[in-house]
Parts: structure tokens; C-alpha cells; sequence
């Protein structure tokens, strides 16, 4: 995708091992990367896209799955940058591990893509997804958790509300299914 608006595809990548690296390099030649720091031993995979913040300006984001979260980073003024909340802590998505979330995507919500922390639960004989709309700042580089809405409740198993509340995703793209898979090592 065009993460810096010159009409050109760019390119994002990962390495791995213990220098796990997310980065970008435009069609230009530029680059630009961020260290992963997580002791998870499960292999990252990311996926690009494009979001709305709350302004309704457009906010390129990477989400970087490490299996237990997933981490937010924006590419902001041609750098690769943590996005983090109002306490300066980096920004990160439940995987399951604690208790609340399972997944993350972009949701179309009023004709906007919005990036949204989605939790799935099994009640009973169904499921329910709660999905959490993130507001981000104008920059990208700060989120905060927005309204939450039960988007199904009784859902099976096997639909795709419940199958992507439990993936790292945006649009058409999963983290290690189609989206960046961190190189073997």
C-alpha cells in the first residue's frame, strides 16, 4: 500500500530472532523500522491499513500480533511510531491472554474505517462480540478506547463475527494469513 501519499507502493517487513524488527521502506528507498521488544516465542505477523482518527483524518496503523497482544504502531512523518495511551504506555490489544479482548480490526462504522479492539466470549449454546471502537488522535500517536457495542450475541462458532473477533486484521488482510509473517529463523 501508499503508507506516505506519493502514489507509490511501499513496503512493510518484520525480521526476527531476538532483533524482532516491524518496518517500512517507500517507494523512495526511505526506511524506517521499530524494534519489537516481547519475550512471546510465537513468530509475529502484522498487517497495514489505513483508519480514520477521531477528526476523520486518515491514520496509516500496523498491528503487530506477538500471539498473547497485539501492538499498535502508526507511521507518522515518514516514522515508523509506537502509538501509546494517556499515560504514555505503549498501546496494545488483548489476544485472550488476560481477559479482555481477543482480536483487533477495522470495522466500517458511518462510512468509516475505524480500528476497533473486539472481544468474543462463548455463553451458553452461542457467542457474543463485543467490538471497541479505538479513537486516535489526528498524529496516530495516541489511543484511547472509545464506545463499546455488542455487534452480535448467539452467533455460531464458525461465522465470521466471531472467526475475526479472534484475528489481527484490517480489511481484507490477516496477520499471518495474507498480511506479514515474521521470517523463520
Amino acid at each position: 500500500m501508499d503508507v506516505d501519499g506519493d502514489g507509490a507502493a511501499d513496503t512493510a517487513w518484520l525480521t526476527g530472532g531476538a532483533d524482532r524488527t516491524f518496518g517500512i521502506t517507500t517507494a523512495s528507498g526511505a526506511t524506517s523500522s521499530l524494534p519489537i521488544d516481547s519475550a512471546s516465542p510465537i513468530a509475529a505477523s502484522a498487517v497495514v491499513g489505513t483508519v480514520s482518527a477521531v477528526d476523520g483524518s486518515d491514520v496509516t496503523v500496523a498491528l503487530v500480533d506477538l500471539g498473547r497482544e497485539a501492538r499498535l504502531l502508526t507511521f507518522v512523518d515518514c516514522a515508523v511510531t509506537a502509538t501509546t495511551d494517556s499515560s504514555g504506555a505503549p498501546y496494545v490489544f488483548d489476544r485472550g491472554f488476560t481477559g479482555q479482548g481477543t482480536g483487533v480490526g477495522c470495522s466500517d462504522v458511518d462510512g468509516e474505517n475505524r480500528l476497533a479492539g473486539l472481544l468474543a466470549s462463548q455463553e451458553g449454546d452461542g457467542w457474543t462480540v463485543t467490538r471497541t471502537l479505538i479513537d486516535l488522535d489526528d498524529s496516530g500517536r495516541l489511543a484511547s478506547n472509545g464506545t463499546s457495542e455488542v455487534v452480535a450475541s448467539g452467533a455460531g462458532q464458525d461465522e465470521p463475527v466471531v472467526t475475526t473477533a479472534q484475528e489481527v486484521s484490517c480489511g481484507d488482510l490477516v496477520a499471518g494469513a495474507g498480511g506479514l509473517s515474521e521470517p523463520a529463523s
